[in-house]
């Protein structure tokens, strides 16, 4: 896989219809498991900021791109076929494309009313999708370790995909330590996926999507849950970005 290093992370530069050709091939390879972290320019900086983030970060088989910050950089840096690998479409295009496979699915996360719903939602579009399961946990912590009882759960029901919705950064956290427990081929931390294919949250328009302003419609909809996501961290994040291009400028004309 092609990648571009950015804020000290391998982010995979692809398009989307081989993201998901590699994710379907992954997702039946039982004996390799693997985890998909999608990426955003919170994400990168929450991995700057916190050893445990890095540390789930770079343990990652892939980091697609969820941010068209980031697709711009890693077609500035010579990447120009890299796409957003935007996460709830790849989760929709991933059931359709599954629905006629003996591949099944499991989804973790999500309010209990939001992961229902969305199931309905899926197995009404999709009438032959296989779910092998939906959990909705009770909202706490992280816990310090693995539960045997999570683990024997989605074991018990041995689905290929495992579908995570906790929140970045707990959903990334939570798929690093319980990756060598479960026994599913591929785990994805897909973010607010559940509420947006549910219908449950608005999604912005694909417009305003490509034009890098999702953030923004984001935080006009929802300002008390993100708004030190993208007020606090978003300026961060450019600072970040600024000072890697800087030290790169220095390190350049300094040979």
């Amino acid at each position: 896989m092609k990648s571009v290093s950015i804020l000290g992370f391998d982010i995979t530069a692809q398009g989307f219809d081989e993201a998901i050709e590699r994710l379907l091939a992954w997702s039946q390879d039982w004996e390799q498991p693997r985890y998909a972290l999608f990426t955003t320019a919170y994400t990168l900086t929450m991995g700057n900021l916190r050893d445990d983030m890095r540390q789930a970060i770079l343990s990652a088989d892939m980091l697609p791109a969820d941010g068209m910050p980031l697709v711009w950089l890693q077609r500035h840096r010579g990447q120009a076929q890299a796409e957003r690998i935007y996460a709830p479409d790849v989760m929709e295009k991933l059931c359709e494309v599954t629905a006629t496979q003996n591949i099944t699915h499991y989804f973790w996360g999500g309010a209990p009313e939001v992961t229902e719903k969305l199931v309905k939602i899926l197995q009404a579009r999709f009438p032959r999708l296989q779910i092998a399961g939906y959990y909705s946990p009770p909202f706490a912590a992280l816990e310090s370790e693995p539960k045997p009882t999570v683990i024997e759960r989605i074991n018990a029901a041995n689905p290929h995909i495992v579908w995570v919705c906790l929140g970045s950064v707990k959903q990334d956290l939570w798929m690093s330590m319980y990756r060598p427990y479960l026994k599913a081929p591929l785990l994805m931390s897909v973010g607010a996926a559940f509420n947006f294919l549910s219908g449950t949250t608005p999604q912005a328009p694909k417009w305003i999507q490509r034009l890098g302003f999702e953030w923004l419609f984001r935080l006009l909809t929802e300002p008390r849950r993100l708004g030190k996501r993208y007020i606090v961290y978003n300026p961060i994040f450019v600072f970040l970005i600024l000072r890697e291009i800087f030290l790169s400028f220095i390190l350049r004309e300094a040979r």
